[in-house]
């Protein structure tokens, strides 16, 4: 799984709610909210909203177990995507290859974000 396996449970279990309270207000089973909780299942957009709405919770913590994940498989299809590009020699090419070549090199430099685990 992408996502961290105790955040999502460490953010619920810092408050007051428990796991019904809470797959009541995402109005779903409570035995699916264990299963995001433990990390058996990716959450879908609308629990992370949720959770970040609810408790306070930064983006930046709810999404940094998948951040790693997506920028270096963003890196390695755009590593891909830059070899075809230097194999065609047009000037659509150029700019297209300047501009992933930008974005790999933005992906490479940036500080990923840090986990509350």
């Amino acid at each position: 799984m992408i996502h961290s396996k105790t955040l999502l449970k460490n953010l619920r279990t810092e408050s007051p709610l428990d796991q019904k309270d809470v797959a009541q207000l995402l109005d779903m089973k409570a035995s699916n909210l264990v299963r995001y909780e433990h990390g058996h299942r990716n959450p879908p957009p609308e629990l992370l909203l949720t959770y970040h709405m609810l408790f306070d919770a930064s983006m930046r913590d709810i999404f940094a177990p998948m951040y790693k994940h997506i920028a270096d498989t963003l890196i390695a299809r755009s590593q891909r995507l830059i070899a075809e590009l230097r194999a065609h020699n047009s000037s659509k090419s150029l700019y297209k290859l300047s501009f992933i070549t930008e974005v790999v090199n933005r992906l490479n430099t940036v500080v990923p974000y840090e986990s509350r685990e």
